[in-house]
């Protein structure tokens, strides 16, 4: 009876939100392979690590590369992943290729898109799985959610937040490279369009319940 909730929940979740969105352009589960299960030509690159069963364990700084996504202006990224060490700024997603310090981070456990969004302090602990979501809407609105709850929304003028053929996930800049973390990262998948916030929630107890069925920086001078 519960196996059956929860595949008919997950095929729920799956419905709801395809209806409200495209179907994912990159798709990695990595449950034993980089392989993409979107419907898109993205591919992923590991950058060391160690990839399992059920996810890609990760030292310092080998947070792997999603590439080939051309270029979106528009789109949902979700992963779910934990850091050993969320201490000071830990890089969760690099847009720049690693050649600037702006981009998407976890400060003390907050959730922080450095230099213009900040959250609250201690809401990402270390060695906890959380599923966090970036998403960028066609008015260039940029909202953070950690396990569905919103953080911060800003009005990226600037484009920080646009996707240039591929994203790098918890690799820091090469000016520094020290505010990384190593972890472990469940599944990362990126939509070229941003559902409804019902369909949002349902989709990630719709990521819970598949994978239950498949088994600033600035430094200071």
């Amino acid at each position: 009876m519960r196996k059956s909730f929860v595949a008919t929940m997950a095929a729920a979740a799956v419905f709801i939100a395809g209806s409200a969105s495209a179907a994912a352009l990159a798709d990695f589960q990595l449950n034993g392979t980089f392989a993409n299960s979107g419907v898109g030509a993205a591919t992923m690159t590991s950058n060391g690590g160690v990839l399992g069963a059920t996810g890609l364990t990760f030292g310092f700084n080998e947070g792997p590369t999603i590439s080939g996504l051309g270029t979106l202006t528009s789109y949902s990224l979700i992963t779910q992943f934990r850091f050993d060490d969320v201490s000071g700024y830990r890089r969760i997603v690099d847009f720049s290729n690693r050649a600037s310090d702006n981009g998407l981070y976890t400060l003390d456990g907050d959730l922080d898109f450095f230099p213009v969004a900040f959250g609250t302090p201690g809401v990402i602990g270390a060695n906890e799985l959380v599923t966090v979501r970036l998403t960028r809407a066609t008015n260039n609105v940029v909202t953070g959610y950690i396990n569905g709850a919103s953080q911060w929304s800003f009005v990226d003028t600037a484009g920080e937040a646009i996707i240039h053929d591929h994203v790098n996930l918890f690799l820091d800049d090469f000016f520094f490279a020290n505010e990384a973390s190593s972890g472990f990262v469940n599944y990362a998948t990126i939509s070229d369009s941003v559902p409804e916030p019902a369909a949002w929630g349902l989709m990630i107890l719709g990521f819970a319940a598949s994978g239950v069925a498949l088994r600033r920086r600035r430094v200071v001078a």
